[in-house]
């Protein structure tokens, strides 16, 4: 099957061949300033037009040549409800059920609109297609284990019983940025602002919670969009973004980097691509099966 937005509206894999017209119907039905049919291919997340067909059509919307909240509201008011979905306040991405080649009798396949840096999003719904064994969400699941894995603080007994701890967390739409965890004042482990951890970390210092010392200073940074310096940053260095070009050669330098933690990035991933949208068309024994292979 194709998307799984709607309940009401059988989506189905779209054809090679079917995915010029409807785009064509799609923008033309949408008809807003610079959201043109070169735009749209130019912003084609996934393995869309990579193989013989497709599950959904994803398309990047940049969020400074279109601003979001007004391009969202013209886009899903340009179809009928019951083919749109995804209208929160804060999403950052809508569906569509998409009549293929403009005509209902052909069916519908999904179309999703998400917004951020093209650039960004390109990378992180990269897709290699035929040219690898393994689809983009292992790549993509992996990075985000592997932030999750660069810690660059921790107090506690190890990463899962964290009193304080600050690592990196990965976002398919924002980047990446830092997370700050602690204890807060009701010995409550939760995530928190950069400020706020400072001064609870003292706070448990001053406590003997734990061992003090100087307050570890990291720089304050927002959302890193820029696919070159995050690869560099999860792979210290032993990547470029261009060298990333499957999941086998991110998972086998992921290796080398965590060579001393091998089985617990492993556990780690498998876990997560089980919680992933794998799980619609694998079990866990193919999901893990598939990844120690490359051990």
């Amino acid at each position: 099957m194709g998307g799984t937005a709607f309940k009401n509206i059988p989506v189905r894999r779209i054809k090679l061949e079917e995915i010029r017209d409807t785009l064509d119907y799609f923008q033309s039905t949408i008809q807003y300033p610079g959201f043109d049919l070169d735009y749209i291919y130019d912003n084609l997340l996934g393995s869309v037009g990579k193989q013989p067909d497709s599950g959904d059509i994803d398309i990047a919307v940049d969020d400074i040549k279109f601003p979001w909240k007004k391009f969202k509201s013209h886009a899903l008011l340009s179809f009928p409800e019951a083919q749109r979905a995804g209208n929160g306040k804060n999403t950052l991405q809508v569906n569509f059920a998409i009549p293929i080649q403009g005509k209902p009798e052909n069916g519908y396949c999904q179309i999703d609109l998400i917004t951020g840096n093209p650039e960004w999003l390109k990378f992180t719904h990269y897709s290699p297609g035929a040219a690898s064994a393994f689809k983009g969400v292992y790549l993509s699941t992996l990075l985000g284990v592997m932030a999750k894995m660069d810690i660059g603080y921790l107090a506690g007994e190890d990463s899962i019983n964290a009193i304080a701890k600050v690592s990196w967390a990965y976002d398919l739409e924002r980047g990446l940025r830092r997370r700050w965890m602690i204890l807060d004042d009701r010995d409550i482990y939760c995530e928190v602002d950069a400020d706020r951890w400072e001064s609870q970390l003292g706070y448990l210092m001053d406590r003997g919670v734990i061992p003090a010392g100087p307050t570890p200073r990291f720089s304050r940074v927002g959302y890193i969009d820029d696919p070159e310096t995050v690869v560099d940053i999860l792979f210290k260095g032993k990547l470029t973004k261009d060298d990333l070009v499957s999941f086998e050669v991110g998972f086998k330098v992921a290796m080398e980097i965590y060579s001393d933690q091998k089985e617990q990035m492993t556990t780690r991933l498998i876990e997560a691509l089980q919680r992933s949208g794998l799980k619609s068309t694998k079990n866990k024994d193919e999901i893990e099966e598939s990844v120690r292979a490359l051990l």
